[in-house]
């Protein structure tokens, strides 16, 4: 994960390693879109995006000092279920200007 980090910090800089992030990241999406259409999300391919964001932060928190304090296993197994649950049940907040990508 820290890898993908450091692409990403350097792909602005080298196009050639930019196809490589966008190629990884629609992947992610897919997965994305394929465990929230398992979950029973109205709309998944609209939320996947969104949810790899939220994704990425959290392992971002917990690989780096950003938040105060790691989470636990379990907080991070209720928050992960919590987002899915969201995705299900209130999927109009995983719209506008950035459910979709553009």
């Amino acid at each position: 994960m820290l890898a993908r980090y450091e692409l990403a910090l350097e792909a602005p800089r080298r196009p050639e390693l930019q196809a490589v992030l966008h190629a990884a990241g629609g992947r992610r999406r897919a997965m994305a879109a394929n465990l929230l259409t398992a979950a029973g999300a109205p709309d998944p391919a609209a939320q996947a995006n969104a949810f790899v964001a939220v994704l990425d932060g959290m392992v971002f928190n917990q690989l780096t000092a950003a938040a105060p304090r790691r989470l636990t296993s379990e907080q991070l197994r209720r928050s992960l279920l919590a987002l899915i649950h969201t995705c299900i049940d209130n999927p109009s907040r995983w719209r506008g200007s950035w459910g979709r990508r553009r």
